[in-house]
Parts: C-alpha cells; sequence; structure tokens
C-alpha cells in the first residue's frame, strides 16, 4: 500500500524512539497498530460495498424476472367504478368532441376544395383591384398639365 522496505520502517523507528521516548514507545506502538487495524478494517468494508455496487450495475447479474410485464398501479376502488360505469369516475375515458375528431378523406377534400376556391376568387379580387389603381393613376388627356397653370398663373402676376 505505501511501498515501505525495511530500511525505512527502521530509520521511522529509530525516529519514534528519540521522539516518544524509550518508556512510552510501547504504548504509542499498540495504539498506532490499533489505528492501523481500524483503518484497514473501514477500508476493507468499503471496498466490499463499492463493489456490491457495481455489480448491480452490471447488466449481465441483473435478475430478468418472468418475462412478464409489471402490474399497473391503479388507484383505490379503480376497477371497481370502471365495472360500475360510474358517470362521475375520473378515470373513465371521455368522448372526443366532433371538432377534435380527424375528419373522414371526403371531408378533408371538400375541406381543401373550398379553401382552394376562396383563394382563388381572394386572388381574381386583388388582381381587379389592382388593375382599377392603374387605372385611376393614369393622367386624363382631356385636363391641362399642371406645370403649364403653374406658368400661365406667374404671368399673369408679373
Amino acid at each position: 500500500m505505501f511501498n515501505i522496505g525495511g530500511a525505512e520502517v527502521l530509520v521511522i523507528a529509530l525516529i519514534a524512539l528519540v521522539v516518544v521516548g524509550p518508556e512510552q514507545l510501547p504504548s504509542v506502538l499498540r495504539k498506532v497498530g490499533k489505528y492501523a487495524s481500524q483503518f484497514r478494517s473501514m477500508s476493507n468494508g468499503l471496498r466490499q460495498e463499492f463493489m456490491a455496487g457495481m455489480d448491480q450495475m452490471d447488466p449481465t447479474k441483473w435478475d430478468r424476472g418472468s418475462g412478464k410485464p409489471d402490474e399497473p398501479i391503479l388507484p383505490k376502488g379503480y376497477a371497481d367504478r370502471v365495472a360500475a360505469e360510474d358517470p362521475d369516475n375520473p378515470f373513465q375515458p371521455k368522448p372526443v368532441s366532433a371538432k377534435m375528431a380527424d375528419p373522414t378523406p371526403q371531408e378533408a377534400a371538400a375541406e381543401a376544395s373550398a379553401k382552394a376556391d376562396k383563394a382563388s376568387a381572394a386572388a381574381k379580387d386583388l388582381q381587379a383591384a389592382r388593375k382599377d389603381a392603374e387605372a385611376d393613376s393614369l393622367p386624363d388627356e382631356t385636363t391641362e398639365p399642371l406645370s403649364d397653370e403653374v406658368s400661365s398663373d406667374s404671368d399673369e402676376t408679373e
């Protein structure tokens, strides 16, 4: 674990002898041994728990069961209310309204045709409005140009 050889242990023992003293050295070594034993047992327990957790994560060791789906969790009294067809049953499926239901193919085709007719009518109205606007913006040939009127007014004032 710490890769301590014989020479290192001898150096540590000599330093401990000098620091602690020969009278207290046996009691200190007992305490150090006791703490090392506790540390070793705790690390072994931690390692075993870790390995047990890793075994649970291994899919090859999972319990596959019988292969049947689990029973659904239902509220208390659900089966009785469904069997009695209780109108106040909050678990009873509600009928779908006509607006929410999908249209039949014939209804969808008729709706698409109506939308296309409405769009073509709107396009024709837009073209007619553009033609009217162009006709209104063209100058009439019967009216005199605006520049001549301005010049004649300026001649009269002089």
